[in-house]
């Protein structure tokens, strides 16, 4: 995929979805960013591959890559 095509989704979902803003916890610690939650989405859609092996690569929460496949999907269709 393009860069600039990459970045305008990111980017476009980040503006619109509240899920893909990155947010501070309740340590004042930054949580993951649209950059990389996108990312797993893209990847689990392109190459089929199962959650467990995109939470390894891009060291996301056991949860978090389903989560994250489900709002991508929602906020493209």
């Amino acid at each position: 995929m393009n860069k600039d095509l990459f970045l305008r989704i990111v980017y476009g979902l980040s503006e619109n979805f509240p899920f893909f803003q990155q947010r501070t916890d309740a340590t004042r610690r930054f949580g993951l960013s649209a950059l990389p939650k996108c990312t797993a989405s893209i990847r689990m859609l392109a190459y089929g591959s199962a959650a467990d092996t995109v939470d390894e690569y891009l060291r996301l929460g056991e949860t978090t890559a389903p989560s994250c496949l489900h709002n991508f999907t929602d906020g493209i269709i």
